[in-house]
């Protein structure tokens, strides 16, 4: 009997029946009692129950069925052990929520290279002598005027705080991090706007004549709801209206990881920003971040030895100056290198590489234990449900389907356990 499209269980018991029937009809006329030629009939026929089962599993999905009661099996057998499910689940949640957070944390912070075009020909301008700001803005732009037929040279401060009030929200105050940066430092790095536009090389040369910001795009959808309107609307900073001219691309949040700025203003505005003196002057005052960015066909030790020979000429300048010979040498004897800046400023990894490392470890070993602990307790429960298997087993059940029964329910609880841990983190 083969199979139609569409035939439901009732049509084919009715088909069954008549099959039977009529041989049945033929073996009475042959002479044979009614009882005996239904039997006879039902014989020849086969087994009606084992060709209902087949029927029925031909037309189904059995893998979808099975795995379904496999799991309102064990959401009730949860639900009947409410207090050992949920010691399980909150054992998980903890250890997967731990090493979820630290991870996050490792991976902005040491694995994930920066969101702009070819960040490995990125490069930091690092001083040995110096750990945290490495330029000031004289030799900055000593080094960026020489170094422009090898690459650019980008100046970036570390997130600040700045109080901005924007007329939308009635003129009150809020305090911004905002970046300071060269002009040229969003068309380097490739990264376009969203919205409006970013800043340009000509927003870089005359100090106080550019109060021009360029938004975040988290800051933008967490305070201003994703408006495009706010291209083009002001805002005051110590007195001074600045005009928003446009919106950083998603999944830019600047260079220096886990400290995404609100804002970018072009580092000529850092008296009118900031207040102090005029630091773009000032040849002693060490006070930003450089970057490199190589053009291709550059190799990172031509423009290296383009920036010391700078740097060098600088010094002799400085130290011409001065009458203080231990000082001079000092000066004199200063180089910078070009560290890889793929990943971001190194200020972060050189400071937290070590603290992550070891909560990293740590956190590893709480999801391990975590996961010992509800090994136990499900080996506690297997126990208890030895009667259980051994009369399933007598009934005639296969090895297979109480295989993929337990695992059914370990992946279900491990999933319960995975997302509560992420909720969590």
């Amino acid at each position: 009997m083969s199979r139609k499209p569409n035939r439901s269980d009732q049509d084919f018991n009715e088909e069954i029946e008549a099959h039977l029937q009529i041989e049945a009809d033929r073996l009475v006329e042959e002479g044979m009692d009614r009882d005996e030629a239904i039997a006879t009939a039902r014989r020849t026929f086969g087994n009606v129950t084992s060709i209902r089962e087949q029927f029925y599993e031909s037309s189904r999905w059995m893998w979808l069925e099975n795995l379904s009661r496999d799991v309102r099996y064990a959401l009730r057998g949860f639900r009947n052990h409410k207090s050992l499910t949920a010691i399980a689940i909150l054992s998980l949640a903890l250890g997967i929520g731990a090493n979820t957070a630290i991870f996050t944390l490792t991976d902005a912070v040491l694995l994930r290279s920066l969101s702009v075009d070819d960040p490995d020909r990125l490069f930091q301008i690092n001083r040995p002598e110096n750990n945290s700001d490495n330029l000031n803005y004289p030799l900055f732009e000593q080094m960026r005027d020489a170094a422009h037929d090898y690459g650019s040279i980008l100046a970036v401060t570390h997130p600040m705080s700045v109080e901005v009030s924007f007329e939308r929200f009635g003129g009150s105050r809020e305090a911004t991090r905002a970046s300071l940066v060269s002009g040229d430092y969003f068309t380097a790095l490739g990264v376009g706007p969203f919205v409006g536009r970013v800043l340009s090389s000509n927003e870089d040369r005359n100090p106080g004549a550019h109060a021009v910001a360029v938004l975040g795009y988290r800051y933008w959808t967490r305070r201003f709801n994703r408006d495009p309107a706010i291209v083009g609307e002001g805002f005051v900073v110590r007195g001074i209206l600045y005009t928003v001219i446009g919106i950083a691309e998603p999944g830019f949040s600047g260079v220096l990881p886990g400290f995404p700025p609100d804002l970018w203003i072009p580092i000529v505005m850092r008296q009118q920003a900031l207040g102090g003196g005029d630091q773009l002057k000032n040849r002693d005052s060490w006070w930003f971040q450089g970057l490199a960015k190589l053009k291709h066909g550059v190799a990172r030790a031509q423009l290296q030895a383009v920036l010391q020979q700078q740097f060098r000429l600088f010094n002799e300048e400085r130290a011409e100056g001065t009458t203080d010979q231990v000082r001079r040498q000092k000066a004199l004897a200063e180089t910078l290198s070009l560290q890889p800046a793929a990943n971001g400023l190194d200020l972060l990894r050189r400071k937290f590489s070590e603290p992550l490392g070891l909560l990293t470890i740590v956190v590893g070993l709480v999801l391990l234990i975590a996961c010992a602990n509800v090994a136990n307790l499900l080996l506690v429960r297997a126990q208890a449900r030895s009667s259980e298997v051994t009369v399933r087993l007598a009934l005639g059940a296969g090895r297979s389907p109480l295989i993929r029964q337990l695992l059914t329910e370990s992946v279900l609880l491990a999933s319960m356990g995975g997302v509560a841990g992420v909720a969590l983190a």
